[in-house]
C-alpha cells in the first residue's frame, strides 16, 4: 500500500509541472527559412480552441519548403 501511495504522488506532481508550461516557442517560416522567432502565453489566446501549443501551428510545406508559424 505504501508503495502505490508512493506512486501517485510521484505520478501527480509530475502532471503538477507539465500542466504549468503555458508558453509556447514558436517560429515563422518563409520559402523553409526562419524569419523570426517568438514566444506566445497560450493564457493571452482568447480562442477556446487554442489548448495547446501545436494548435497554433499554421505550416503548409510547398515544393518541400516551409512556410507559415510552427510552434512548440
Amino acid at each position: 500500500m505504501k508503495k502505490v501511495l508512493i506512486t501517485l504522488a510521484i505520478i501527480a506532481v509530475a502532471g503538477a509541472f507539465a500542466s504549468c508550461s503555458k508558453t509556447c516557442q514558436c517560429k515563422t517560416f518563409v520559402a523553409g527559412t526562419v524569419t523570426s522567432e517568438y514566444e506566445v502565453d497560450l493564457d493571452d489566446i482568447d480562442n477556446e480552441n487554442v489548448k495547446k501549443c501545436k494548435d497554433l501551428n499554421t505550416v503548409v510545406e510547398v515544393a518541400g519548403l516551409k512556410a507559415g508559424n510552427e510552434c512548440k
